[in-house]
């Protein structure tokens, strides 16, 4: 239960989306696995954790090695939980371009839960850079969807409607993550 806490505190803070946040929430990911290192969804948070720091407007360093090497360490333990596989899909997308293998893991990860939220949100991002705008708009509806509060959900979308050629659609959604935001 404490590595648990530890985890979900991590997870809260970086979502803050605020430097303050997503240090504070890598220090509880790393409770989180010190408390329990045999922990696979402690290791997942971590390598989730430092993708995020890794998208943020904050100095990435060695983030994205770092979250390869959670996720590895994740998998390791367990290769059932849909967190694992969409860490794994992030870093095949993100920082190997293996693309294949990123469409393999998020996909893996929406069979095993098809309500979650990042998954379905970096699936969106592998295939705009597929060249899929459509299909990238459709599985960020289903981002939205499963995390209705986050306005990431809604400012991002504005770019692939914008991708789309959906201006009014793109000011829209825009707008409506500002509203989240109050």
């Amino acid at each position: 239960p404490e590595c648990y806490k530890a985890y979900l505190r991590g997870m809260y803070n970086l979502n803050q989306l605020t430097q303050e946040g997503m240090e504070k929430g890598l220090e509880y990911l790393h409770e989180a696995v010190r408390i329990d290192p045999a922990e696979p969804f402690a290791h997942a948070g971590l390598a989730l954790g430092y993708l995020e720091i890794a998208h943020s407007p904050l100095d990435p360093g060695d983030a994205l090695p770092k979250a390869e090497a959670a996720a590895k360490r994740a998998f390791s333990l367990d290769t059932t939980m849909a967190e694992i596989y969409t860490a794994l899909g992030e870093v095949f997308l993100y920082e190997l371009w293996r693309f294949d293998d990123a469409r393999n893991y998020l996909e893996k990860a929406l069979e095993i839960d098809p309500n979650l939220a990042m998954a379905h949100y970096h699936y969106a991002w592998g295939l705009y850079l597929w060249g899929d705008v459509e299909g990238a708009i459709r599985e960020h509806l289903l981002a939205q969807k499963y995390d209705p509060f986050n306005p990431l959900h809604y400012a991002w979308m504005g770019i692939l409607y914008y991708a789309n050629g959906q201006i009014e659609e793109a000011y829209k959604v825009v707008e409506e993550s500002f509203e989240i935001e109050k």
